[in-house]
């Protein structure tokens, strides 16, 4: 009889980096998860009490006795895997993947007829998987059923026609039939869908055989011989680099190393080894090493996922973005709404300014996986981005509540409580990050900032102080230092900070605006006109400068110079009646009057309720003559200071 495949994978290679752990408040579906994950790292014992905790948690959570079964079968406890299969039935009639479960090991229990029973059923819940039609198959021709098994295996390549499992089923058919010329060109098929399978080969060899076709069949014997000892070679090396990814990830870097030597080189074209050497290489941070490794794998393996994410990982820490771009957009074709991939693609968007796409790509996965922490964080800090702060804080307490020691996520849900004036919350999460991490000088000038704006300036000033003792040249608490010494009269102190602010950053143009303001109050007009140029020369699109910058032309008697900067605030700001009642005002003082009459009056168009505006409308109009005018103007003046409890 032809031998069948066999039906259950053998180990896959686990996953890298470090996993977040059971907590105290993970909910079922989040501990399931990382019973997944410690499943397909090979870490059985991790996974089992992950999964034992969400059942104690919900005994009816359907899919932590699924995954609890797959642990149980690769510890090969069939009986209590069934028992797990057979329990997330009874929670969820309707799941597909435990009825598979349970058909296998019914069937590896040697309960046949409930196995094609359970097999079945799991189809009509999911008929497009293609690997239970084959394995159906499978089951039915051990059965003796080989109609029944030609039906699955065909069904299996109308949805898959290149696979190679189905059409090696086929050729096993015709061949219990004696049909060895059909077989023939089934198992042909099979070897060119899998050349390195092989069982095709060997059957080929046999079905040659029994044609009468000797020659044909000592050469194909030959191949199959050559082709089964690479096989053999590749499943030894499989072994070796899974024991090696082990050691990598309990930190013994030289027995990995090691170990993934001796699997090269007893299998030279072994992928999974090279992208091992990959990872140590991007661990050292050789990062030209780690790409070269990473496509070497990918030579000789190029649907190896893992190769291919670890490639585009690498590709995008050495600043090659477009490549890794690249590498990403073939991972998705072929895994459609993975959430790693969609993730890192959303976070190149994210370093190439792409902030739209970026989001777009970390909603994506988290349709796939909601409990993806990397693009939890990544989508609330791209919505801060966009200064989206609602929006920014529910992704962000997501994540906290998974993996409550993520100092950064915290650090950013505090900031964006901060933007939008909830003190109170912003300083809760602030002290948690300190509580955490006392050093964090971004998390102590947060909180200096938060009891600064509410008004608890005493305990602002000695946070303040300590951010500095942590880092003297933090030019930010430099500036916010000097701006509450100035507020308590020590104007002397204030400059000093400005100046160190400044000192430590030339880029700091709050610093810049803030000794500008102190240079005026002290009638410096000539040293603050310099200083607010400096802070305008680093941010152009500031109004609030550029007033500034025009007031104090005004008042130096730069009149035209003022006039300019009012028209270019005009220009960012066409809707403004302040900046049309200063430029008005400037060209009156300039004796343009008519072009101060159009400057007043398109001032109080925009605002009607503008009191001062109608006042000087009327000064204006009386300067050139128009009494009447002039009587309209001061009368809609002294309504709207009466109706605004003001006083011209």
């Amino acid at each position: 009889m032809v031998l069948m495949a066999p039906k259950r994978p053998t180990h896959s290679m686990p996953g890298q980096g470090p996993l977040i752990g059971p907590t105290p408040d993970s909910t079922p579906d989040e501990l399931t998860r990382i019973g997944s994950e410690y499943l397909e790292r090979g870490q059985l014992h991790d996974a089992t009490f992950a999964l034992r905790l969400a059942l104690k948690r919900d005994p009816a959570y359907a899919e932590a006795h699924y995954v609890l079964g797959e642990v149980l079968a690769e510890k090969n406890d069939l009986s209590a895997a069934l028992r797990e299969y057979r329990a997330a039935i009874a929670a969820d009639a309707e799941y597909a993947d435990a009825h598979f479960g349970l058909a296998w090991a019914l069937e590896k229990l040697g309960q046949m007829p409930e196995a094609l029973a359970t097999q079945k059923k799991g189809l009509s819940l999911d008929p497009e998987n293609v690997q239970a039609h084959v394995d159906f198959g499978t089951m039915l021709f051990f059965a003796g059923n080989l109609e029944g098994a030609l039906a699955a295996f065909k069904q299996a390549l109308l949805l898959a026609p290149d696979n190679a499992m189905a059409l090696q089923g086929v050729g096993a058919i015709h061949f219990e039939k004696g049909d060895f010329e059909a077989a023939c060109q089934a198992f042909q098929r099979a070897i060119d869908a899998k050349p390195d399978w092989s069982l095709p080969h060997h059957d080929l060899a046999m079905s040659l055989s029994c044609m009468g076709k000797t020659a044909s069949s000592q050469l194909q014997n030959r191949i199959a011989q050559q082709v089964e000892q690479k096989e053999k070679q590749r499943e030894e090396a499989d072994s070796i680099a899974f024991q090696a990814n082990r050691a990598f990830l309990r930190g013994d870097l030289d027995e990995a190393e090691r170990q993934v030597k001796e699997a090269l080189a007893i299998f030279p074209e072994h992928p999974a080894s090279y992208r091992l050497l990959g990872m140590m290489a991007a661990g050292d941070e050789d990062l030209r090493a780690a790409v070269g490794l990473f496509r070497r794998a990918l030579e000789f393996d190029p649907g190896d996922i893992d190769a291919r994410s670890h490639l585009a990982w690498a590709l995008e820490q050495a600043g090659e973005l477009g490549e890794a771009e690249a590498q990403i957009s073939e991972l998705l074709k072929r895994l459609p709404g993975d959430s790693w991939g969609h993730n890192h693609l959303g976070w190149i968007f994210f370093q190439q300014g792409r902030i739209d796409e970026a989001i777009a790509e970390y909603r994506k996965s988290l349709a796939s996986n909601p409990r993806n922490l990397n693009a939890l964080y990544n989508l609330g800090s791209a919505l801060i981005e966009t200064r989206d702060f609602e929006g920014a804080i529910p992704p962000l307490q997501t994540a906290l509540r998974s993996d409550p020691g993520d100092t950064e996520a915290r650090l950013h849900l505090a900031w964006a409580y901060e933007q939008q004036g909830e003190w109170d919350e912003a300083i809760r999460e602030l002290l948690q990050v300190l509580e955490q991490d006392p050093e964090d000088v971004d998390a102590r000038f947060e909180l200096a900032w938060s009891k600064e704006q509410k008004g608890e300036f005493d305990e602002a000033l000695r946070l303040y102080a300590e951010v500095l003792r942590a880092d003297p040249k933090h030019s930010f608490a430099h500036n916010n230092l000097g701006f509450l010494l100035e507020r308590g009269g020590d104007s002397r102190a204030a400059e000093r900070e400005y100046r160190l602010a400044i000192q430590h950053d030339p880029a700091n143009a709050n610093a810049y605006h803030n000794l500008a303001n102190l240079l005026l109050i002290r009638g410096d007009r000539k040293g603050a006109l310099k200083e607010v140029t400096r802070a305008l020369e680093l941010m152009p699109q500031d109004l609030d400068l550029r007033f500034d910058l025009a007031h104090l032309l005004a008042d130096s008697g730069k009149l035209k110079e003022a006039v300019e900067q009012y028209r270019r605030i005009l220009q960012q700001a066409p809707h403004d009646p302040i900046a049309y009642h200063d430029l008005g005002a400037t060209l009156h003082e300039m004796g343009r009057l008519q072009e101060a009459a159009e400057a007043y009056r398109e001032a109080v168009r925009l605002d009607p309720a503008f009191a001062q505006g109608y006042l000087n409308l009327s000064a204006l109009l009386g300067d050139m003559g128009d009494r009447r005018g002039a009587e309209e103007a001061f009368r809609t003046a002294q309504r709207l200071s009466r109706t605004q409890g003001e006083s011209l």
